[in-house]
């Protein structure tokens, strides 16, 4: 079973209630006065890494290797807004479409501002920089202390299960592979009433044999993390839909059934709970949609200090995409959030014509939002 975290489309209901909410409240959501905001349920915050580096690793399969890498220095800005929201919108999360978040100087800070103001913090890492992060700066230590609770976690890519796949996954030293473990060994022991640890592994032929599986597997269950999920890499963000389909069909299509059967054995729903997530909706076939309604979700800052209308889109490469640029005044930043609100964004032209495509999570919410509307005669 999926844990509740990755039920997107549930956690949107959850958030919004009623999805009557939206056809209302968007009637007059770019003319409605300052106060009168439906905030999102969370942010995405794209730290954009160091002064010297975007990121510390080169993946094979980064999900971000069309992007743009400019990146902006909008930190000072971002903690203000952080700040003045003052806990309104509930989760703020800080990861990267092609930045390693705890390359940022500010981490931390981010980190310590978001509980002070009464939000919940994710953070999406590489993990390599956890245990010299802790070692050198207490890094680790720093996040056990401020977290309050579960719905706070730290998620990390590990993607291979030894050190010689992880290496060539990631094309970097073998070493990087044992300070990822020590750090999840260091996190998990130090927490207290939180946060959840979370780890994913993107499954390929290279990385993927069964010493690779079972050793992943004992290692999160002996650091006794919350969850371990297995799935499949996706074709990259901003190809051309034709080949996004073939992808599918020649890669991802024909891999599910034969990785699956690798890691059924291991997929369980005790203290680490073990699963997989099926790759069904990353064919191009679920985008029959016009209408998005992931503003009323997510808010997303890219690296670049820009406001997106969704994180697969972040980049300077898709300027039409932009909704806003990032400052410190809240006004602003309320009138950016209503813009990503606005249901005459139409998603064919805006998006997949220009080679966007939603994330699961958008996929979901939207998919759902499409099916009430018919239901309703919308």
């Amino acid at each position: 079973m999926i844990p509740v975290a990755y039920n997107y489309a549930e956690n949107f209901l959850n958030h919004i209630g009623d999805l009557s909410i939206i056809n209302q409240y968007n009637k007059c959501v770019l003319d409605t006065p300052y106060n009168d905001v439906f905030w999102p349920r969370q942010i995405e915050l794209h730290l954009p890494g160091n002064l010297n580096s975007a990121c510390n690793l080169k993946c094979k399969h980064c999900s971000g290797v069309l992007f743009g890498k400019y990146r902006d220095n909008w930190e000072y800005d971002g903690l203000r807004i952080i700040e003045k929201l003052n806990g309104n919108i509930p989760f703020i999360t800080i990861s990267g479409s092609y930045t390693e978040p705890m390359l940022n100087p500010y981490f931390i800070t981010f980190i310590r501002h978001i509980k002070e103001t009464g939000a919940n913090f994710g953070v999406h890492t590489n993990g390599s920089l956890m245990f010299n992060g802790e070692e050198n700066y207490g890094v680790l230590s720093e996040i056990v202390k401020f977290s309050t609770n579960k719905d706070d976690y730290f998620s990390i890519s590990i993607d291979a299960g030894t050190r010689e796949s992880f290496s060539y996954a990631k094309r970097c030293k073998e070493s990087i592979f044992d300070d990822i473990c020590k750090g999840i060994n260091i996190l998990t022991k130090k927490r207290d009433n939180g946060p959840s640890v979370r780890v994913c592994y993107l499954m390929t032929e290279e990385t993927s044999s069964d010493d690779d599986i079972k050793n992943i597997v004992n290692i999160c269950k002996a650091a006794r993390v919350d969850s371990l999920r297995f799935s499949i890499p996706f074709a990259n963000y901003l190809l051309p839909f034709n080949v996004v389909q073939k992808h599918y069909e020649i890669k991802e299509d024909f891999y599910k059934d034969n990785f699956y059967h690798r890691v059924e054995p291991y997929l369980s729903d005790g203290d680490t709970k073990v699963f997989w997530t099926w790759p069904e909706q990353t064919s191009t076939d679920v985008f029959n949609f016009s209408k998005c309604v992931y503003g009323y979700y997510q808010a997303t800052i890219g690296a670049d200090g820009y406001l997106y209308r969704c994180a697969s889109g972040a980049t300077p490469n898709k300027r039409h995409f932009r909704i806003g640029k990032l400052d410190n005044n809240i006004d602003n930043f309320i009138k950016i959030l209503k813009i990503g609100q606005d249901l005459s964004w139409d998603c064919k032209s805006g998006c997949f014509d220009c080679n966007i495509r939603c994330n699961k999570a958008a996929i979901d919410i939207n998919t759902l939002y499409d099916k009430w509307s018919n239901a309703n005669g919308l």
